[in-house]
């Protein structure tokens, strides 16, 4: 499962993924809305039946603006 405001990054990432014969599930949500965790959590629930492990690095990696100059 992968979760961030940026589908186009998502969808690429998800593609890496799945060449490597996982499922993957993507969900854009912004993660400072505190409702996009219920939904998160819905939503993997729904697809995988359960979660395993969790890696939150919201917020921890650097972005880049692509109008930057």
């Amino acid at each position: 499962m992968l979760v961030a405001r940026n589908r186009i990054h998502l969808e690429e990432t998800a593609d890496m993924v799945r060449k490597e014969g996982a499922r993957t599930l993507v969900i854009d949500v912004d993660l400072s809305d505190r409702a996009a965790a219920a939904t998160v959590t819905g939503r993997t629930l729904d697809a995988f039946t359960r979660i395993d492990a969790l890696v939150n690095i919201a917020g921890a990696v650097p972005q880049l603006d692509p109008f930057a100059r």
